[in-house]
């Protein structure tokens, strides 16, 4: 909607003149719809590239070795070297070992008080 610009008076959308004043009117400004709003990623700074198969492949075997891989877990977890795509690969596989290991220790600890509560009946019962 828009005004003439002779009387004042409101303009219909569609009409080429003032009903009142007879003026012609000017072309309207069409409202361009608001342009979306573009994303655009912020540069950051711990954007880390990934590691490659090699040197993926070479760290997960040196985590299959039982006490060597939980040493280098640590090791590369925990320093301050540059390169943080080993680094986050590492304790990725640090915090699945732990969780893996709270998991086993809690199922046998639940067999052990289950085995003893089992052999003490037994016990309990052929006496």
């Amino acid at each position: 909607m828009y005004f003439c610009k002779n009387c004042g008076r409101l303009a219909r959308p569609g009409e080429p003149c003032c009903p009142k004043c007879g003026m012609p009117h000017a072309e309207p400004p069409h409202e361009a719809a608001p342009a979306a709003p573009q994303y655009h990623p912020a540069e950051d700074p711990h954007d880390v590239p990934a590691m490659g198969y090699s040197s993926t492949l070479g760290a997960l075997i040196i985590f299959a070795i039982p006490l060597v891989g939980f040493i280098m877990m640590l090791v590369w977890s925990f320093s301050d070297a540059p390169d943080n795509a080993r680094k986050r690969l590492a304790r990725a596989y640090l915090t699945r070992t732990l969780i893996v290991a709270a998991v086993i220790a809690a199922l046998l600890l639940l067999g052990a008080v289950g085995l003893a509560a089992v052999t003490h009946s037994m016990y309990y019962y052929l006496r």
